[in-house]
């Protein structure tokens, strides 16, 4: 496998160019930590000195339930960096995921994960280390388990300069079994390969700005956000919870938003109460106001009023002021939604069901007046592989 074809290797490629650069940055406590693509580096580094340093090797998988901190994503490169596989079960395969004995170390990310880990009666040769990437956790005595401080805290003074790619790779970076069906599996040079097409089609660069909503251990965010992150090398920002999305949203101002329908859905119904009461005349005016600025241009002075007075508002409201696309994961996105979208001029690309490995179906709306029309149909291994446009 050539050395550009793997996620820590596009890693290396992002220190190689723009090493000082923002790569990351995370919301604790109110406040934005920043991490540049040196220092994401060297913490991806020192984790998989960590991995190593428990026996961790190439064919091994690190198996993580969810999480959305940064130590999740270091871990996750750390990983792959030294050959091993993340898996990412569903509840119904926890238990057998657990008991494989390629399982080394999983990653818990809240109070709720842990005890869910801890409730499984497994038996291994092997001990299984758990390692709490969450704050506030207790897990009294038990052994075998560690929070991700102490974890690195003995690897990061040497990790600094050292080489975070390894000597050897899994063709597969993630697993996810759901204990029913053969796992969908991932590999590298795909993962790699579409997002490098996805950032061509789109235009992404190191100067986008991008909120992960949604998880990135998942579809679509595993190849949205942390494959085309890596791609591209944009500046990607991890909310401080789920319920603080929306407003860390208006606060970044993302220039590239990605996520699935009901991300969207959620966020345009958001804005409702704004709008009035549904059978209130105020309501029905903007409703109006919408739909005119939805088959309009934006030449002449009533247009320039409708932007500014109502439509431009709206846009700082849902936190989409800056964006200039937004790319939905599945067709299930409500016409209103779609409409509402339209009339504030964000664009849109929707593309087939995220679960579905058979192919995509890329829908373009890249114009306010212009009904939504399915581009092509294509066959792919990765879902959410996204069609560059041909309009």
């Amino acid at each position: 496998m050539s050395a550009a074809s793997t996620l820590p290797a596009l890693l290396q490629r992002n220190v190689a160019e723009r090493s000082a650069s923002v790569a990351l940055r995370h919301k604790s406590l109110g406040i934005w930590r920043t991490w540049s693509w040196r220092q994401v580096a060297a913490e991806v580094t020192a984790v998989r000195r960590g991995l190593t340093a428990k026996g961790f090797v190439s064919g091994d998988a690190l198996v993580v339930l969810d999480g959305h901190r940064p130590s999740t994503l270091f871990a996750v490169l750390a990983a792959q960096a030294v050959g091993g596989v993340v898996s990412v079960p569903s509840a119904d395969a926890l238990a057998a995921t657990l008991a494989d004995e390629r399982s080394a170390v999983v990653l818990v990310d809240d109070q709720e994960q842990l005890e869910q880990v801890l409730a499984v009666t497994v038996t291994r040769r092997r001990p299984l280390h758990l390692v709490v990437t969450g704050v506030g956790i207790e897990w009294g005595g038990t052994s075998g388990v560690e929070s991700f401080d102490h974890f690195v805290a003995d690897h990061r003074e040497a990790a600094s300069g050292d080489d975070a790619s390894g000597p050897k790779f899994s063709m597969t970076a993630f697993v996810y079994p759901d204990g029913t069906t053969a796992p969908l599996q991932l590999d590298h040079a795909r993962l790699a390969q579409a997002a490098e097409d996805s950032r061509l089609a789109h235009a992404v660069t190191e100067r986008d700005e991008v909120l992960a909503a949604e998880s990135l251990l998942r579809l679509p965010g595993v190849h949205l956000g942390l494959a085309q992150w890596l791609a591209s090398g944009y500046r990607l920002n991890l909310p401080e919870a789920a319920d603080t999305v929306d407003v860390d949203r208006r606060e970044i101002g993302p220039t590239y938003a990605f996520g699935s329908a009901g991300t969207f859905d959620r966020l345009v119904q958001g804005i409702g109460p704004r709008l009035g009461a549904a059978d209130s005349r105020r309501r029905q005016r903007i409703e109006r106001i919408l739909a005119r600025g939805a088959r309009a241009g934006g030449a002449g002075p009533v247009a320039l009023l409708r932007r500014w007075l109502l439509l431009r508002p709206l846009r700082d409201v849902l936190g989409l002021s800056r964006v200039r696309l937004v790319v939905v994961s599945d067709l299930e996105l409500q016409p209103g939604t779609v409409r509402v979208l339209q009339a504030l001029g964000v664009p849109l690309k929707l593309f087939g069901d995220a679960n579905d490995t058979r192919g995509v179906i890329v829908t373009e709306i890249d114009h306010p007046s212009r009904p939504a029309t399915v581009l092509r149909h294509v066959d792919t291994s990765i879902a959410a592989t996204v069609v560059p446009s041909t309009s």
